[in-house]
């Protein structure tokens, strides 16, 4: 309903083993491929599970200043998959929206591209909500 209306839309799944399994159950349940849409809207589902060692150990290379126990002590190696979505998306998707799974659209997301800076790594809004971020993939690493 709030896909863009002059292009398509790609839709990039991270999920670790567990999830990954039940995503096609998920779909088929609410039955998301017979949809209907104005423009082309495809998922891609990844199973980032073989990855997850290499992203812990990437995560605490790069941010050895700041404690990991206490930034995952509440969180899941999920909550961290968008900073690796440039390992995982395809190389010609520049530019990503990442939303947490319970956020909501109330609009049409073609506006939120008008937002962005070349040269930015991201964008977030005022409440600098890590829920919601666009995300330059080609400055990501």
């Amino acid at each position: 309903m709030n896909a863009p209306i002059h292009s398509s839309l790609g839709i990039h799944v991270m999920a670790d083993q567990q999830a990954y399994d039940a995503l096609e159950e998920i779909f088929h349940r609410i039955e998301v491929r017979t949809w209907r849409t104005r423009v082309p809207i495809t998922i891609h589902t990844y199973n980032v599970e073989p990855k997850l060692k290499e992203w812990r150990a990437r995560m605490l290379k790069t941010m050895h200043q700041f404690n990991i126990g206490a930034m995952t002590s509440g969180h899941t190696i999920g909550a961290f998959f968008r900073l690796f979505a440039n390992d995982v998306v395809p190389n010609d998707v520049k530019h990503a929206l990442y939303m947490d799974p319970d956020a909501i659209l109330m609009a049409n997301i073609e506006e939120l591209w008008k937002h962005l800076e070349p040269d930015s790594l991201f964008h977030w809004g005022a409440s600098m909500c890590s829920g919601f971020v666009l995300l330059n993939l080609d400055k990501l690493d």
